[in-house]
């Protein structure tokens, strides 16, 4: 993606790193990408639209803690313990792991296409490292008022 990035904007520089070029077109690197995909099949998951065998690997916090707190409105997932850090790479671990990071209202997505939208304006906010609240962009209030 770096190569075709430097392709694209025509910048044969090697002092800059493709990286900057990907976040110039406006464009996720890989960790950004697997992150965003792994993140779509959770949603998936989540709302009973993936495959039953991955569905049936991610269990609702709710579900292990009998407290009533703030996981059952959230819609947290439970992370299992893992004694190695091998095991944190498996997507038992690291998919609620994902998912508990998202905000309360990237979680609460009506549906797949919002929350592309909605995971995608979170992301560009996040590169930018914007110091403004996520809540208080108005095209994303526009998304949760549906």
């Amino acid at each position: 993606m770096n190569r075709a990035a430097t392709i694209i904007t025509g910048n044969f520089d090697y002092d800059v790193r493709g990286v900057e070029l990907l976040k110039q077109l406006g464009l996720m690197n890989v960790k950004e990408r697997r992150d965003y995909f792994m993140s779509m099949l959770v949603f998936k998951c989540v709302n009973g639209t993936a495959p039953f065998y991955l569905c049936n690997v991610l269990t609702p916090a709710a579900s292990i803690h009998t407290l009533v707190n703030t996981s059952v409105s959230d819609n947290l997932l439970y992370i299992p313990y893992v004694n190695r850090d091998l095991f944190k790479q498996y997507f038992e671990y690291r998919a609620p792991a994902l998912w508990n990071s998202l905000p309360s209202h990237l979680r609460k997505a009506p549906n797949v296409d919002d929350f592309k939208k909605l995971y995608k304006l979170f992301n560009r906010a996040l590169g930018q490292k914007s110091t403004l609240l996520l809540t208080s962009i108005p095209c994303i209030n526009m998304f949760l008022n549906k």
